[in-house]
């Protein structure tokens, strides 16, 4: 088995990338940089300025993809972001 010495630049510069991984991860981002794929329902409801029963209208006639995951709701936040581009309150059926 070959060994290899590991420096303290190597240790530094190892230490300066995890730091700027886990500061993207917990500014809402992803490791490399992308932003959230999946997005809480508060953060909808903000995103689209609606209120929790709206939010509730738009998942039960299908107009709003969601999945749910352990009682969590979740939504796909490119798709927000194309309906808060529409300008529109409600949306029409466009990805479901």
């Amino acid at each position: 088995m070959a060994t290899e010495i590991i420096t303290r630049e190597d240790l530094e510069a190892f230490g300066e990338k995890l730091m700027s991984q886990m500061k993207a991860l917990l500014s809402g981002g992803t490791a490399e940089g992308e932003p959230r794929k999946w997005i809480k329902s508060y953060q909808v409801k903000n995103l689209l300025k609606i209120s929790s029963n709206t939010l509730q209208t738009l998942r039960d006639n299908g107009t709003i993809p969601f999945t749910k995951i352990g009682g969590i709701l979740f939504y796909i936040m490119r798709w927000m972001r194309f309906k808060k581009s529409c300008g529109v309150k409600y949306y029409p059926n466009v990805f479901v």
